[in-house]
C-alpha cells in the first residue's frame, strides 16, 4: 500500500512540474506530497508483543500536578508501557533531585516490573530546571553508563544527557543522547549538539548513537537541515505537536552504523487519540528496533 501511494504521488509531482516547468514548484510539491503521504497512512499505535519501540516524549512540565491527575496518568502509563526505551523530557519536580519522588513513582509503580529508569541531574540556567527521565525494559537492555554532556562554555540552556546501553545479547552497545533544545536559541544549540555528539562518538569509541528529543527544529525557531551526517527518522514535514501547530519539533537521528537496528529504516509519530493537551503538547516519536542484526 505504501509503495502504491508513492507511485501515485510521484506521478502527480511529475505532471505538476511538467505543466509549470518550475524547479521551485517541484520542491514545494514534493514536500507537500510527502506530508500528504504521512496523513494517508495513519499511525496505528498498536504494538505486537514482540515489538520493541525506542522513542522520546516531551510530556510538558511533568510534575506533581500531572502526577496527581488519574486521567492524565492513565494515559502516560499506557504510552510508556508500549516502549522498551522512552526518553522523557520536561520532568519539572524539584523533589526529584535525588532520583526518587512522587512524579517518577506515579509512573513506575503502575507499569510492569521489568522496567527500570535513569534520571538526570536537574539541568537549566533558569528557575525552571528540568530533568531527563529514561525508562527502559531491563530484560532487553542493560545500563552501561550515563553522563551529562560536557558544556564548559555554557552553550546549552540545559545540557543533553547521554545513556549507554548494552543489548539483551550482550554483544552490542549503543548510546542514546536525549535533548531539549531551548526554542529561542535553537540554531546555536543544535549546532553545538552536532559537535557534542561527534565528541561523544570519539570518547566512547562507538559509532552506534541515537540522538532524540524535543529539538524545536521547525517553525519560527529553526530552518534548514539538521545532522547532515546522520539519518533522520522523523521528517521535517511531520507534525509532532498535539495542538493546532503543525511542526516537527521532535526528532530522532541515528548514525549510519546505528541504522542497522531500525526496522524499515524509518521512524513514526505516536499520534494516538488519547494524548490530548491535558497530557502534553507533544506526541512521542519513535522507531521500531530491529532484532537479530
Amino acid at each position: 500500500m505504501r509503495y502504491e501511494i508513492r507511485i501515485i504521488l510521484a506521478t502527480l509531482v511529475m505532471i505538476a512540474v511538467l505543466s509549470s516547468g518550475c524547479a521551485d514548484t517541484l520542491a514545494s510539491l514534493t514536500k507537500q506530497l510527502e506530508k500528504t503521504q504521512e496523513e494517508l497512512i495513519p499511525e496505528t499505535n498498536t504494538t505486537t508483543p514482540d515489538q520493541i519501540r525506542v522513542g522520546a516524549w516531551n510530556i510538558q512540565t511533568y510534575g506533581q500536578s500531572k502526577a496527581s491527575n488519574p486521567v492524565v496518568m492513565a494515559t502516560i502509563r499506557d504510552v510508556v508501557d508500549d516502549y522498551s526505551i522512552i526518553a522523557i523530557q520536561e520532568l519539572r519536580d524539584d523533589s526529584c533531585a535525588n532520583g526518587q519522588c512522587g512524579s517518577i513513582k506515579a509512573i513506575m509503580d503502575f507499569i510492569p516490573g521489568r522496567y527500570d529508569f535513569i534520571v538526570s541531574p536537574r539541568l537549566g540556567d533558569s528557575i525552571s530546571k528540568e530533568q531527563y527521565l529514561i525508562i527502559y525494559d531491563d530484560h532487553l537492555f542493560e545500563l552501561v553508563r550515563t553522563e551529562v554532556i560536557p558544556d564548559p562554555e555554557n552553550l546549552f540552556e540545559r545540557e543533553p544527557y547521554a545513556v549507554q546501553f548494552r543489548d539483551e545479547n550482550g554483544s552490542e552497545m549503543f548510546a542514546v543522547v536525549v535533548c531539549h533544545i531551548k526554542p529561542d536559541n535553537a540554531v546555536l544549540e543544535i549546532h553545538h549538539l552536532e559537535t557534542a555528539v561527534k565528541d561523544l562518538i570519539v570518547r566512547y569509541a562507538d559509532q552506534d548513537v541515537i540522538v532524540m528529543g524535543d529539538m524545536n527544529a521547525d517553525g519560527n525557531y529553526f530552518r534548514g537541515e539538521l545532522f547532515t551526517d546522520k539519518i533522520s527518522l522523523i521528517g521535517e514535514w511531520q507534525d509532532t505537536t498535539v495542538s493546532a501547530t503543525d511542526c516537527a519539533y521532535d526528532r530522532i537521528f541515528v548514525t549510519n552504523e546505528m541504522s542497522r537496528f531500525v526496522e524499515g529504516r524509518t521512524g513514526y509519530v505516536d499520534r494516538r487519540s488519547i494524548i490530548n493537551q491535558d497530557v502534553s503538547d507533544h506526541y512521542p516519536v519513535y522507531f521500531v528496533w530491529k532484532g537479530d542484526t
